[in-house]
């Protein structure tokens, strides 16, 4: 066939400079864009390359079938866990990180930064689990994470959400079998959603109601509530004020009301179990207790030692029965505030949260359950922050981890702190574990701690 001239022929130098041009990037943008090497492989054969783009040689397709890929109809595993020790990764925020801990002060400091996506977990442990005895921090080290113990509360009650077992916006007293009100707006129900979300007008400071001297509390909840005097003059659900133990210890009685179990063995079959973590309101119900952290206070001082753990909350209990629900303070006060948990598992219930409610292909919640959680409706104007069901929102552009979900836990030593930030980009957060630390400076501990550690994923 005749070829039509594009060029005229005056210039021959500058039309082969042209073509010669032409053809090396045509050369170039094929090598690269189809991963070919020069080191003496050959290029797919013309044939090939010419046939159908919806069609793939079926020597490569044999090859996909067969060994790096999937069988016909076989689905997708589920993903593994892939531990990886920060030190290791990266040396140099480790050093950071080194840095920041001692300058607190800590005994023990137990790291868990996590890419949900991919199921990776970055660790850091810094000290001693028992500093007599220079037994170092490991990866599964158990503590009592203190108010972080509040949003796994809330999950377990949220199962009987899913099970329409319990409505978050009908009256408490339904559920308890007695009438509950605040005497100062008896015409206003209180309702579990007002309890995970602290509005619903109980008294905030723990001292106020069980640390003053003669104030003759009753014992049991219901003799508690029924007093009145553990309500505040606001209207329920129109003021936050934290309820540290008291509003998740009632969450904790509405289900088992509903279930006829005790809490703490509820929440072991429908949350520890189901996602394989060792966790616990009750210690010597883990399954490793012996790998408690003794937890320090700031001179280093001991507030809680593994026989304490394993002691002083049993008492009050009946072990010997899991179907008999409790009615005693002290039993549902850890509720709030008592979980024993190591920050790799406590990172594990973050991601089913950020999976929409599954881990390793197991639901948990319903979608909609995960979404009330995190419903951040709530302005607490005092911190800045909108508060969900028993987690919050950051929205003060002044502090790190704007636009994360996070809680603290400070209590009996423990400064721990967990972030979590998911939506179509990103699932990702951080769980951070500390005792020992200076309480003077208790949120630049974990801040100053989760900022550097939180730099691993950005190189990885």
């Amino acid at each position: 066939m005749k070829r039509q001239r594009i060029f005229t022929p005056q210039k021959p130098f500058l039309i082969s400079v042209l073509l010669l041009a032409l053809v090396t990037l045509v050369v170039i943008f094929s090598t690269s864009y189809f991963g070919h090497e020069r080191n003496n492989e050959q290029p797919p054969d013309l044939q090939d390359m010419q046939q159908p783009a919806d069609v793939i040689p079926t020597d490569i397709l044999s090859s996909i079938m067969d060994n790096e890929g999937l069988d016909e109809g076989e689905e997708e595993p589920p993903l593994e866990d892939t531990i990886i020790n920060i030190s290791e990764a990266n040396p140099g925020i480790t050093a950071i990180l080194n840095y920041f801990s001692s300058r607190h002060n800590c005994t023990a400091v137990s790291i868990v930064v996590y890419d949900a996506e991919v199921r990776d977990f970055y660790t850091y442990q810094y000290g001693y689990r028992i500093l007599s005895d220079n037994i170092p921090v490991e990866v599964d080290t158990v503590f009592c994470v203190a108010s972080l113990s509040k949003l796994v509360t809330t999950v377990v009650a949220m199962t009987l959400v899913d099970d329409n077992k319990l409505d978050l916006d009908k009256d408490i007293s339904e559920y308890l079998g007695y009438a509950v009100t605040n005497p100062h707006y008896p015409d206003t129900p209180l309702t579990t959603r007002m309890l995970m979300q602290h509005t619903s007008s109980l008294y905030g400071p723990y001292e106020e109601y069980f640390n003053i001297e003669n104030l003759d509390l009753p014992d049991t909840i219901k003799e508690l509530l029924e007093s009145g005097k553990v309500f505040t003059d606001t209207e329920p659900g129109t003021v936050y004020l934290y309820s540290p133990f008291l509003a998740h210890s009632i969450i904790g009685l509405i289900c088992e009301n509903i279930t006829g179990k005790r809490f703490d063995v509820y929440a072991r079959d429908v949350l520890f179990d189901l996602i394989n973590i060792d966790a616990a309101y009750i210690p010597s119900n883990l399954r490793n207790s012996e790998n408690i952290a003794t937890h320090y206070g700031q001179q280093h001082e001991i507030i809680y030692s593994i026989e304490d753990f394993l002691n002083i909350n049993n008492p009050v209990r009946d072990q010997s029965n899991e179907d008999a629900p409790q009615t005693r303070i002290s039993d549902h006060d850890r509720l709030g505030a008592h979980l024993m948990i190591s920050a790799i598992d406590y990172s594990k219930i973050l991601i089913m949260l950020g999976n929409g409610g599954v881990y390793n292909e197991i639901r948990i919640l319903f979608e909609e359950s995960v979404n009330e959680i995190h419903n951040a409706n709530f302005y607490v104007d005092t911190q800045y922050y909108m508060e969900g069901l028993s987690t919050r929102l950051q929205t003060n552009p002044y502090r790190p981890f704007e636009g994360f979900f996070w809680h603290s836990g400070i209590a009996w030593g423990i400064n721990a702190y967990y972030f979590h930030h998911f939506d179509e980009d990103i699932n990702r957060g951080i769980v951070v574990i500390t005792t020992g630390a200076d309480y003077e400076w208790v949120s630049h501990v974990v801040t100053d701690l989760a900022s550097v550690a939180w730099q691993v994923l950005a190189q990885h």
